[in-house]
């Protein structure tokens, strides 16, 4: 049986980002012999949990010991030693290439794409890629100081000449977006475009609901945190109650008396099931803001910024349940005021639509990775 191995810094989850690394060790573990190397650099903790592994799945735990001088790293800067200790495990990596007998492996996330990608195997893919050309370009336009128009001169630059290196040593790129792939250097023919909009859709919840407003995200990511900076201030001009999940809030901070700081969730879906409006104050980034979909997946109307209600529109997704606006707390009491449980209906169905759409894109680039597998296998 054809064996893929998957390399990620971050451990498989069914929630946030890592959601893709899930569902694509249960698809390829349906096909193929897969084993998974989470690559643990330092002593940060392992995110995500062990128990998130598909079935069958062989895994194995790598800590980076070291450090492999590479000057290429130097393209990424804020990550340089970090892409430098990852790549202190290639000789490891090659000899389980070699022992089991790996026909293709995938490199999930940035980091690990970039630092082994001279790892030997027959068949290379680079999977869940973000454009940092497009991410300091937006960055830039947001929040135009001094240093943020510095990156996003040199960033899309140094991002041109990481490219030429993705393209010599993979067969297959994947990004998380369309704008993504339309500015990539990489022939188009070796680029596939892969969302996350995995998960089924959730038991309908049509009635009222407890929370008017929710704002979702891992606040530790430079997008979220400073889109809540932003936000916080205003939180107090909502005509409703306000939750606030997720991972990293800050602390020691002044609330308004409508907002509830509540940090990290075990099941969010619990909370979105009983939202009526989840707010994403989002100005900049790259790819797609996730949240979006899970919001509509549990029946929520979203109202976020025109640059990420944009990049939906970019990838094909529309729905009037996204709702982009510049002033993102007016149309928040906007939404609120002619909430109806149809909206709620209305985001389920939208969310099945995009579903299905991500499902039929998504079989082009595992057919695309079955090719290179079974080609190197023979």
């Amino acid at each position: 049986m054809t064996g893929v191995l998957f390399l990620s810094t971050v451990m498989p989850s069914q929630m946030g980002g890592a959601r893709r690394l899930y569902f694509n060790l249960l698809h390829f573990s349906k096909k193929f012999e897969v084993h998974f190397i989470h690559v643990q650099v330092g002593n940060e903790a392992s995110e995500g949990l062990d128990l998130a592994l598909p079935s069958g799945v062989k895994f194995t735990r790598l800590r980076c010991q070291g450090i492999a001088p590479d000057p290429a790293a130097l393209l990424f800067p804020h990550k340089a030693m970090r892409l430098m200790k990852i790549a202190s495990l290639r000789g490891q990596i090659d000899d389980y290439v070699r022992r089991h007998s790996i026909s293709c492996r995938v490199a999930f996330t940035q980091d690990c794409s970039f630092a082994l990608r001279s790892v030997r195997c027959a068949a290379k893919v680079a999977e869940a890629l973000d454009s940092y050309g497009l991410y300091y370009r937006s960055k830039a336009s947001a929040n135009p100081g001094l240093k943020n128009v510095a990156l996003g001169v040199l960033m899309p630059a140094l991002y041109k000449a990481a490219e030429f290196l993705y393209n010599r040593h993979y067969g297959a790129v994947v990004y998380v977006s369309e704008l993504d792939r339309r500015s990539s250097a990489i022939p188009q023919e070796k680029i596939f475009v892969s969302f996350d909009v995995r998960e089924a859709e959730t038991k309908p919840s049509l009635g009222l609901r407890r929370t008017d407003f929710a704002l979702i995200g891992r606040w530790q990511h430079p997008p979220n945190r400073d889109g809540l900076l932003s936000a916080r201030p205003h939180l107090g001009s909502l005509r409703g109650k306000v939750r606030v999940i997720g991972l990293g809030l800050p602390v020691g901070v002044e609330w308004p008396a409508n907002t509830v700081p509540v940090g990290f969730v075990n099941d969010i879906g619990a909370e979105l099931s009983q939202t009526k409006v989840v707010l994403l104050p989002v100005w900049y980034g790259a790819g797609l803001q996730n949240k979006v979909f899970d919001a509509l997946r549990h029946g929520c109307v979203v109202v976020t910024t025109p640059f990420t209600a944009q990049s939906f529109l970019a990838n094909g997704f529309s729905s009037p349940c996204i709702i982009g606006a510049e002033d993102v707390f007016s149309a928040a009491n906007k939404a609120l005021d002619s909430w109806s449980p149809a909206d709620a209906k209305r985001a389920y169905a939208d969310y099945a639509v995009f579903r299905e759409k991500t499902i039929s894109n998504e079989a082009d680039y595992m057919t695309a990775v079955e090719k290179l597998a079974s080609k190197s296998s023979i």
